[in-house]
């Protein structure tokens, strides 16, 4: 599989991409990412144990200053750059700060939508640019592998799962999927949002 995109004057870039996506190396990814989330977890759970204290105030102290926006633009941050920012440690953090928990599901859910929205628009519209060519070179080969082989299903797996969202909905819009087809699956980050929530915080008020 390669990847390949133009520059501003609409030149080739000759710089190409192979990446494996085939079904079994899809597999694999799918079992690495299920390790991740029971990691984080156990990570959560532990440092519920021992500075559980500690960290309910710095997200009473997180929800005091940025409130329910917090969340909101933390998830479209998230959503719209592939930025090391974890989405579920904001979201979880406005639970635990007293926020309620449908309230977060609604503002972090809107703000995936948003940022997913954003992210599909650079895709869509900054294709032809170096910029985005070295921004995928260099953080999204495999997500352009990805919607390049299996398209809106590709869209589907970044919604609900922990892979990077922000660079496969750049990949769908830089393949110039539907706005129709980005928006049917762009909802799939609501229940997302509610299970990550539900599995973070039931963790870490339990330990």
């Amino acid at each position: 599989m390669t990847t390949a995109a133009q520059s501003d004057e609409g030149d080739a870039d000759p710089e190409v991409v192979h990446v494996d996506v085939s079904p079994a190396r899809l597999r694999s990814m799918m079992w690495r990412f299920i390790g991740v989330v029971v990691l984080v977890m156990a990570v959560l759970g532990a440092l519920g144990l021992v500075y559980g204290e500690a960290l309910t105030r710095f997200a009473e102290g997180f929800v005091r200053v940025f409130g329910a926006e917090g969340v909101f633009f933390g998830w479209l941050i998230a959503d719209v750059a592939p930025l090391p920012i974890p989405h579920d440690v904001i979201s979880t953090a406005g639970v635990l700060g007293g926020l309620g928990f449908w309230t977060v599901v609604a503002v972090a859910s809107a703000g995936s939508i948003t940022g997913s929205c954003i992210g599909f628009a650079i895709g869509r519209y900054l294709s032809h640019t170096r910029w985005f060519a070295w921004v995928m070179r260099r953080y999204g080969a495999e997500s352009r592998a990805l919607a390049e082989r299996y398209g809106v299903a590709a869209l589907i797996i970044g919604a609900v799962t922990p892979v990077n969202y922000s660079v496969v909905v750049w990949a769908a819009g830089a393949m110039q999927l539907r706005w129709s087809q980005h928006l049917s699956v762009a909802w799939m980050r609501i229940p997302r949002v509610v299970v990550y929530l539900f599995l973070f915080t039931r963790v870490f008020e339990g330990s």
